[in-house]
C-alpha cells in the first residue's frame, strides 16, 4: 500500500467520473456490482475503466 501512486488513482478516479462511473475516492477501498445494474452497464463500465486506464498509463 506504501507503494501506490495516489496522483494517478486520483487522475484514474477522475477519467471515470468523467465517464459518469463512480468508484469510492480512496484506492482502498473497494467497487461492487448488485443485480440492479444491467449487462449494458457492466459493458459500459468494463470500457470506462479500459479507457481510464489507457489514457493514464
Amino acid at each position: 500500500a506504501q507503494l501506490c501512486d495516489r496522483d494517478k488513482f486520483g487522475k484514474y478516479q477522475l477519467e471515470l467520473l468523467d465517464n459518469n462511473v463512480f468508484i469510492p475516492p480512496s484506492q482502498f477501498e473497494t467497487c461492487f456490482l448488485s443485480i440492479a445494474h444491467s449487462d449494458d452497464d457492466i459493458q459500459s463500465t468494463i470500457e470506462a475503466m479500459d479507457g481510464a486506464l489507457n489514457k493514464i498509463s
